[in-house]
């Protein structure tokens, strides 16, 4: 497995797999995403911001990670249903790990079970319950505490 910082020729490989991992959760939003919305959605937030970061297996992204050190957050991390639990989305937290060593935070959707043990077996902390301040649905917020020195 290769990580790297996110080329332009990865980002429909990159909305792809945010697509599909989203999907493979099986929740259902009041508005779904898209490929359409999401394709265009990380160039504009590459340009607020966000480091993306590609994992690469056999030559193709397997999975993604997107951060914003300035605001100590995880933004997105992702990794192709075909290639969940093969270690594709610890590599990827670990580096976003390292890459802001001092923690961060992140959130998943209150359903999102899977993700919710994901990141506590991670040694991320919950802090507690809130409300999507774009969709106004259920969520979970964990934190990264900081590296040990």
């Amino acid at each position: 497995m290769l990580l790297r910082l996110a080329a332009p020729a990865d980002l429909d490989a990159v909305a792809r797999i945010w697509l599909d991992g989203w999907l493979s959760t099986g929740i259902v939003l009041a508005s779904p995403p898209t490929y359409a919305v999401l394709r265009p959605r990380i160039a504009d937030e590459i340009a607020g911001g966000w480091v993306v970061t590609v994992a690469e297996v056999d030559g193709h992204v397997a999975g993604f990670v997107a951060i914003n050190p300035e605001a100590h957050q995880l933004e997105q991390i992702f990794v192709d249903p075909d290639c969940q639990s093969s270690g594709v989305g610890a590599a990827l937290l670990a580096h976003a790990h390292a890459a802001m060593p001092g923690g961060f935070g992140l959130w998943t959707h209150v359903d999102n079970v899977h993700a919710a043990s994901f990141y506590r077996r991670s040694g991320m902390n919950l802090v507690g319950p809130g409300i999507h301040p774009r969709n106004g649905h259920g969520i979970l917020t964990f934190a990264m505490p900081a590296l040990s020195a």
